[in-house]
């Protein structure tokens, strides 16, 4: 259904309804994708292991440290992450990322094909 496309979702779709223009809430669900005849066709993942747990000892773990980082309450740590060069954004990381997926874009302006082929994906914008 997404032209061989390989497409992530993410989220709760229990929380994330469409939004319909003047409909009742029966026209809402049935707008929802998990009703719609492309449902059917995903493939369904379910995380079924908490990576988060499984990083340290899951027996020492405290409880009210794990509900703070849960509610964004955990302050500051003086440690500091090292990321290599190569992967690093040398200007704008909005620019560096347009211009790795989206290579050699004013020579394919207007190639359908070469659009289709490339997106980014992004659960968030804080923009």
């Amino acid at each position: 259904p997404f032209g061989g496309k390989t497409v992530i979702f993410g989220g709760d779709f229990r929380q994330t309804l469409p939004i319909v223009l003047r409909a009742g809430r029966a026209d809402i669900v049935d707008a929802c994708i998990k009703r719609s005849y492309m449902w059917q066709t995903v493939q369904v993942l379910k995380l079924t292991i908490n990576m988060r747990i499984r990083v340290g000892n899951a027996d020492g773990l405290n409880l009210s440290a794990l509900h703070a980082l849960r509610y964004g309450r955990v302050g500051y740590t003086k440690y500091d992450i090292d990321i290599p060069l190569e992967h690093q954004c040398s200007g704008s990381p909005v620019n560096d990322l347009i211009d790795e997926v989206f290579a050699d874009l004013q020579h394919h302006q207007g190639d359908l094909e070469y659009l289709v082929s490339r997106a980014n994906l992004c659960p968030k914008s804080s923009r």
